[in-house]
Order: C-alpha cells, then structure tokens, then sequence
C-alpha cells in the first residue's frame, strides 16, 4: 500500500501539476464520504460510539466545544480543555505536511520551465492560500465528533509519515525510488540537462555541471548531474559534499546529513574530511541530534 501510494506524495521541487494535484483530487471525495459517514454514525448514538473510546475521550460522539451554546464554560468546553487536544493536533500535523510538501515552492517558481507563467504565481501564492485553508479549518474540528476527529488524525499522520519516509534515501531506494527526491527527470528536470548529463561519462565533470546548475538556484539539475557522479562513482566524496550542500539550501537536511558524512569517509585529506564533518554536525544539529553534532 505504501508503494502504491508514494507517487501521490512525491512533491518535488519541479514537479508537474499532475502529479502534485491527481493524487489529493481523487483523496478528496473518499476522505469527505468517510468522514461524513463516520460524522452521521456519532449523531446517531451508532452502538459502541459513546462509551467504547479511550484515554480522554471514551464518549466518541462529543465535540471539543459547543459554539454558542451557553456561556457555562463546562457547556462550552463538554470535554474539558484535553478536548483541544485532537482539533489541535490535526491542525499542526497538516500545517507540518503542508510545510514539508511546499517548502520548495519558491525554487520550482524561478525553474527555467516554470518562470514567467501562470503555474509560477501558483506555486508561490498556494502555500500561503493553505495556510490560512488550514488555520480557519479549525473551527470546523473543534465541533466534529471525537470519532471524526480520530479518522481525521490517522489519514493526517499517515500523509506526514509517508513524507518523512520518502525524504530518507534509503526508503526511497526500498520503495525503487533511486534518484534524489527532488531530482530525476520526471522530477522536473530539463530535458536538454537530462540528455547532456547522460551523455557525460566522467564523474568530476558532472559535479562541475551540478555545481553550475546550483549556483543558478536550479536545484533539480545540479542533484539529477550529482546523482549521475555517484552512479559513475559512488566513491566520489566532491559529489558526496556537493550534494550535501545542495540538500542543506532546501532545508533536507537527513539527507544533507549522509552525504556529508559519507563525504568524510571518503575524503583522502584531513582538511576535507574536518570540513565535512562539521556540515554533518550542522546538520545532525539541525535534526535535534545535538549529540551527535557534538
């Protein structure tokens, strides 16, 4: 099932309205007809809903708050203030998702392909039109069902997971993905580049040709001439750096990470190897894993 639905969420930097808009259109109508559904059955007291839930809300039928209702606070807040807590909960993971799948949004809008056209401006302002989507929804969670609210939770934390997941290199080469997550030529990439980094054999000059397309903040290229180095040359520690850094502009900073440190074991020379394992720690730190940035 995770395979089948990896392409649905594979948001690249560069990637076609297709397959960024195909897969939440044809989510949308299954999640609304679930939700709904799941919605009548707690109305209609259906059997276990009001006494079989768990933790702080064994009554699945209540809502977080009842709008207008009263000016009791206890009427108000039925459940208390842990009845925030799934409302709430739902609305950071879809802020998060939202943050992880359009954080490169300001890079595909200045791609050669993209600048100067309509899905340009698209890409810059629909984040900012979710947000707010997002943000207002709230106040349709804190009157849904707990029982809804849990449906809601388990669809948002699957999409979260699934995106975290196909970050990681080593998911994506589990799952058959082995170009970079923002790379590949059904990632964006210009064709012309594609066609002439393949006709490249030699792996020092595809990292002079990846370390032009970055300098030009065309980011698809320079990974897609990078990931073509390592095919050639997995021991190639300039590529690994390069990468490295690459990942680091976009904030993707696991795979940042690995490329870096294998950079360092790959290095032949001491001030190299310092170099890269300080953007290793840079980048652990940035993970939260002070430890080992340490």
């Amino acid at each position: 099932m995770l395979r089948a639905a990896a392409p649905w969420h594979r948001i690249n930097a560069c990637g076609t309205c297709t397959t960024t808009s195909a897969g939440p259109t044809s989510h949308v109508p299954v999640f609304v007809y679930t939700a709904a559904s799941i919605r009548y059955m707690a109305i209609a007291d259906w059997p276990g809903f009001s006494s079989e839930g768990a933790l702080w809300f064994p009554d699945l039928t209540q809502q977080a708050m009842q709008l207008g209702q009263a000016a009791d606070s206890a009427l108000l807040l039925p459940m208390g203030l842990p009845g925030l807590l799934l409302p709430l909960a739902v609305t950071g993971i879809m802020l998060t998702s939202i943050r992880l799948g359009f954080k490169a949004s300001g890079a595909a809008a200045r791609h050669p392909s993209v600048a100067g056209t309509w899905l340009s401006s698209f890409l810059v302002y629909l984040p900012p039109v979710l947000y707010t989507l997002t943000l207002a929804s709230t106040y349709i969670k804190l009157q849904l069902p707990q029982a809804a609210l849990l449906h809601w939770l388990a669809m948002s934390s699957y999409t979260l997971a699934l995106q975290l997941g196909l970050r990681h290199p080593r998911v994506r080469n589990l799952l058959g993905y082995s170009t970079p997550a923002v790379g590949g030529a059904a990632g964006g990439v210009d064709p012309a580049v594609a066609a002439q980094a393949a006709a490249v054999d030699n792996a020092d000059i595809l990292v002079v040709m990846g370390a032009k397309h970055a300098a030009l903040q065309r980011y698809n290229e320079a990974l897609y001439c990078l990931h073509r180095a390592l095919m050639l040359d997995p021991q190639h520690a300039r590529a690994h750096y390069s990468s490295g850094q690459i990942h680091a502009l976009q904030h993707q900073w696991q795979q940042s990470e690995e490329h870096y440190r294998q950079c360092a074991q790959l290095a032949v020379d001491e001030a190299s190897k310092g170099q890269a394992l300080y953007c290793a720690g840079v980048a652990a730190h940035h993970l939260g894993k002070f430890q080992e940035a340490l």
